[in-house]
């Protein structure tokens, strides 16, 4: 029983880190001006060029004032 036991938890182990693998890295940027100043506008913009430049591999999340 504690063989089966130990075969279940690194398969899920393996499954977990799989999935953790496929998906795609994500950053949080934060912005030390507000949302309607121009330079939060141009990091928004490069987040957006980053993911589209990377294919998804890369995802900025953008967090004005902080």
């Amino acid at each position: 029983m504690k063989i089966i036991n130990k075969i279940l938890v690194i398969f899920f182990a393996l499954l977990l880190n799989t999935n953790l693998a496929l998906s795609g890295e994500k950053w949080d940027m934060a912005l030390a001006y507000g949302a309607g100043n121009f330079h939060s506008a141009n990091a928004t913009e490069f987040a957006k060029n980053v993911t589209v430049k990377s294919d998804g591999k890369l995802t900025i999340f953008t967090h004005p004032g902080g």
